[in-house]
């Protein structure tokens, strides 16, 4: 199953909680009429009524109506709190964001694996926190798009996981986002809250009663006193009916997609020793939280954060999950343990982690290459890597990121430095003298410290070469999300001036301004919504978009005619022109990408595979049309991992 397969699953897994969310509301309203029903008949047996009277005087309407609407509102409540996505996830539960520039060497190591794994990926630098009281094993991701997640650690994570470990974890939590499981966790968060809030009501009376029933014990007064007490406690206990519908709910959605995490993980880091140890260091710790939010997010987690029955359990076994990724990890590690025991020390394998030895020129585009710099692939091995990627493109990222000088990694961390570090990609291939006009922009506009840091790192980031420009730009994307509204509308307009300063707009200024408006714009963390699930809907933008990829390297218009014509037949018998000159500016594709990002998962497929045809019609790709070829999946929300050459 590839990454678009899984998406559509995902998103017919949405369909499947709402038929799960309406049996349980169904149930919970059966369950209050039956409780409150007997309750009056407890507690007045005289004016109590009769089953018939119940139904004939529509009593049991009155309740139903009151329960829909708690969980209603409850539920609604939940999704309004939500709606930033990831970020309010984490803010939900108290955790705290971690600083790019941290001197914390555990939050350092953490910050260096997941950038890691985001080159690898295609994915924007998640945003990430850390749940400081947490002292047991578990992370979790959250989101509604690929470029808002967030990753949340505990403090036990990165205290207690080596490198290899972390690794594990952080992989298995990569392959959440890129399954489609990370928006469907955040709905499931949301759409629970309504059947809860029920015995939260029930509790909250209760304790009410605690304070104002001895007031009230009056004979008149104290049959009312007995009823208001039964309903509390049918709440009460109806809520725990609800809770139990939840947990089941969220054991059938979510047990499953932890075998094919870890699976992915492996897959990821090419280590099993790696999450198997995680596991393993869990089994023999706790992997609970004490947050009063674990029940709310404990289908979120890496491993389980409460302790349940099995049937209830949103997690397979710990030994289970070991067993399947490695059945000889736990003998393994028990004969270590009886080696070190005895005072025999093995020979320390290598880690998985360290940086292999493979050239970065050998694993994709060489470092201070230009653009005349190609690789061969295919179409059919882009498409296979979009959400998958591979030991090869981990391998290439661990290079890569390896090779980036510290002087570009601190300001790419730096919250006032960041956005030199943006300015400085724009302006790196153009001339002294729109150099110096650019320089002046910025002191103008930003500071005069932002411009004498891009003078600082032009020549660095030159001698970097074209691979490194995306993976810079996803590193910088964290603390930039943290720029005030002002600040950032003031930094994309100067990057826009910058861009058109020189009087020309390159593929990669482009891609660059494409990219930072897909992650900084306004409403960038709302989910996005399928509204079209056909071709035939958004032809007039997929013709727009194919011009645009048709075009890339090519300075006639018939050169990529030919290759426009046959692409175009994958969405239509209708012979289209390519698309005018009016149609291609900057802000007229913007609209298109926010039109085709809302089209259903297969028939993205069918267009990212027409954009690859297009770019790889002769078998090679340049880094522009690579890097615009990767903006353009990144924008449908479809990760593309860096184009490697085909093996």
């Amino acid at each position: 199953m590839n990454f678009f397969e899984h998406q559509h699953k995902a998103r017919k897994k949405t369909g499947l909680l709402v038929l799960y969310f309406l049996i349980a509301v169904v149930l919970t309203v059966a369950a209050l009429n039956v409780a409150i029903f007997i309750a009056f008949k407890i507690a007045e047996p005289e004016l109590a009524p009769s089953v018939d009277q119940w139904i004939q005087n529509k009593h049991w309407v009155w309740v139903t109506v009151l329960v829909v609407v708690v969980i209603g509102f409850g539920t609604l409540r939940t999704f309004f709190r939500l709606s930033t996505g990831g970020r309010a996830v984490a803010e939900i539960v108290g955790a705290r964001r971690i600083k790019m520039s941290t001197n914390d060497p555990d939050e350092r190591r953490f910050i260096n694996v997941v950038e890691e794994m985001s080159i690898a990926s295609g994915t924007p630098v998640p945003a990430l926190y850390a749940m400081d009281d947490e002292h047991a094993i578990n992370a979790f991701v959250a989101g509604y798009r690929v470029n808002q997640a967030v990753m949340v650690v505990t403090k036990g994570t990165l205290e207690k996981l080596d490198r290899d470990e972390l690794q594990g974890v952080v992989g298995h939590e990569f392959s959440h986002v890129l399954n489609g499981d990370m928006r469907l966790n955040v709905r499931l968060m949301a759409t629970l809250a309504g059947i809860l809030a029920i015995g939260q009501i029930g509790g909250f009376m209760l304790r009410s009663m605690r304070f104002s029933g001895r007031s009230r014990r009056s004979n008149s007064k104290g049959g009312n006193v007995a009823v208001v007490l039964l309903i509390a406690l049918v709440l009460f206990v109806v809520g725990y009916i609800g809770l139990f519908f939840g947990r089941l709910i969220k054991a059938a959605v979510s047990r499953q997609r932890e075998y094919l995490a870890d699976a992915s993980a492996v897959q990821f880091t090419r280590n099993s020793d790696g999450i198997a140890g995680a596991l393993w260091k869990i089994s023999r710790g706790s992997s609970r939280l004490s947050s009063s939010h674990a029940e709310d997010m404990s289908h979120m987690c890496f491993s389980s954060a409460l302790s349940l029955s099995s049937m209830l359990a949103t997690h397979p076994p710990v030994a289970k999950r070991i067993a399947a990724i490695d059945p000889h990890y736990n003998a393994k590690k028990t004969a270590q343990r009886a080696a070190e025991k005895a005072g025999v020390r093995e020979p320390a394998a290598p880690s998985a982690s360290e940086p292999s030895t493979t050239p970065t020129a050998a694993m994709g585009f060489v470092t201070g290459g230009g653009d005349d710099v190609v690789i061969r692939t295919t179409t059919e091995t882009v498409i296979e890597s979009v959400g998958n990627p591979t030991e090869q493109h981990y391998d290439y990222a661990e290079n890569l990121h390896a090779s980036l000088p510290q002087k570009v990694m601190d300001s790419a961390h730096a919250d006032e430095d960041c956005r030199s570090v943006v300015y400085a990609l724009v302006m790196m291939g153009t001339d002294e003298e729109a150099l110096a006009v650019a320089v002046s922009m910025i002191k103008a506009h930003d500071s005069e410290q932002s411009a004498q840091r891009v003078q600082q790192l032009i020549p660095v980031l030159k001698g970097l070469g074209t691979a490194a420009r995306l993976p810079v730009l996803d590193i910088c994307l964290p603390a930039l999300k943290l720029l005030d509204e002002q600040t950032r509308r003031r930094f994309l307009g100067i990057l826009k001036s910058l861009a058109q300063s020189d009087k020309r707009f390159t593929l990669f200024e482009f891609v660059l301004v494409t990219i930072l408006n897909e992650n900084l714009a306004e409403d960038a963390d709302k989910a996005d919504v399928v509204k079209f699930s056909t071709s035939d809907q958004v032809i007039n933008e997929i013709r727009i978009l194919l011009t645009v990829l048709a075009m890339a390297g090519r300075t006639r218009e018939s050169d990529g005619k030919p290759a426009f014509e046959r692409v175009m037949k994958y969405f239509s018998k209708v012979k289209f022109e390519m698309a005018e000159k009016r149609d291609l500016k900057p802000e007229r594709l913007t609209e298109v990408f926010e039109t085709l990002a809302q089209l259903s998962p297969l028939v993205k497929q069918s267009l990212i595979t027409a954009c690859a045809d297009l770019v790889l019609h002769d078998g090679k790709v340049l880094p522009s049309e690579a890097e615009l070829l990767r903006a353009t999946a990144l924008s449908l929300d479809c990760p593309m991992p860096p184009l490697l050459p085909a093996v």
